[in-house]
């Protein structure tokens, strides 16, 4: 199947697949663990890549495997120590693995169903079969076999039985990259057989590189999405995709308003998440509004590098405050868990979560005239 061909479900919107991307960034001390392993002759391993969703945890597989295939395309592995994992894009191997051409190489992911044309729900047991037909190939020149598994998430049941019994006993001169952005839901046996590689959040500085470096927020003012995604690029990307930008900014015109926000604004605003196609734009409401709660609370604890936005500083002016919008997100959060599980009305849900916002904001305004007023 050619590259044109395939439907990238590892892939956010329009964004450059992770294959693709040779800079990493804030992941340096995950990269120090790996070099570390590999200059002391200890890579040939199965490695669990953890971390929050879009922090680079897939990034960081692919930058593994390009080094680890090129650095024995070139010499001998741990003949002299490395200190770093970047390979030029130019190098023969690199383009090879873009081209996910290389025959030491096998990327395993959720695919489309070839007869309904939707994404299959996860990773199946013929898929790891296959897994095991590719590792039992040897490689004329000895050169080391690499699997990327993103996610080990999305393994049903008889896929991790099955990828199990290839972590027991692992081909030789073998390396897999298993991508998990919840660990602890895998089996136990699973993350015994596995050295953990711990990916954190991005800091500041490094978001706005990263999704620079993307080429997809190209709109004025966009790049302020990177002060409110905690941390992670392919959320922002997802919400921008999505239509995160225009819900956030429909949000701070509200905030603006708060205390007080016009009840019928709100209901408009609600409304939009409602109806038969309307799925998206409901999921995209309830993280723009918890991105902007997460926002709130580390402005007004003074944790945030950018400045706030203007429409809400009259809210964030008590330091004490932060605890009001950090609880309050945490709330919604559960409240919207709940209502999934309940299927309850999209428009309730949503609305119920800006007059809870509106009633923080009086508090929080009441933090400001009175900031010694316990919470």
């Amino acid at each position: 199947m050619t590259q044109e061909d395939m439907t990238e479900l590892d892939r956010v919107g329009n964004a450059p697949h992770p294959r693709f991307v040779t800079e990493l960034f804030g992941q340096r001390d995950a990269e120090k663990r790996f070099l570390a392993a590999y200059n002391a002759g200890r890579a040939d391993t199965a490695w669990l890549i953890t971390g929050p969703r879009g922090v680079g945890k897939a990034t960081l597989a692919w930058r593994i495997a390009r080094f680890a295939l090129s650095a024995a395309a070139d010499s001998k592995p741990g003949s002299n120590p490395h200190s770093s994992l970047h390979v030029d894009a130019t190098h023969p191997t690199a383009r090879r693995i873009a081209a996910l051409s290389e025959t030491t190489l096998t990327l395993i992911r959720r695919q489309v169903d070839t007869k309904s044309g939707k994404p299959q729900s996860g990773i199946t047991v013929g898929q790891i079969r296959s897994l095991i037909d590719f590792f039992a190939l040897t490689s004329a020149d000895n050169l080391p076999i690499v699997a990327i598994i993103d996610s080990a998430d999305d393994l049903n049941t008889s896929a991790a039985n099955a990828l199990l019994k290839l972590l027991e006993e692992p081909p030789d001169n073998s390396m897999m990259l298993l991508v998990s952005h919840s660990p602890f839901s895998l089996p136990a046996t699973i993350r015994s057989r596995c050295r953990f590689l711990s990916c954190k959040p991005l800091g500041e500085k490094d978001m706005r590189r990263a999704l620079a470096g993307t080429g997809c927020l190209r709109q004025s003012g966009e790049d302020h999405l990177s002060g409110i995604s905690v941390g992670s690029v392919g959320e922002t990307l997802r919400f921008h995709f999505d239509g995160g930008f225009e819900c956030h900014n429909r949000l701070l015109a509200l905030l603006a308003q708060a205390p007080g926000m016009k009840r019928g604004e709100l209901m408009k605003f609600a409304e939009a998440c409602g109806g038969r196609n309307a799925e998206s734009q409901y999921l995209v409401s309830v993280s723009a509004i918890q991105y902007l709660l997460s926002g709130l609370a580390r402005w007004a604890a003074g944790v945030e590098t950018p400045p706030p936005p203007a429409d809400c500083s009259h809210l964030i002016k008590a330091r004490h405050s932060a605890y009001i919008w950090a609880e309050l997100n945490a709330e919604l959060f559960q409240r919207f868990q709940h209502s999934r599980l309940t299927n309850l009305d999209p428009v309730s849900v949503v609305l119920d979560m800006l007059i809870a916002l509106d009633k923080s904001a009086s508090a929080a305004a009441r933090q400001e005239s009175h900031p010694h007023a316990s919470h």
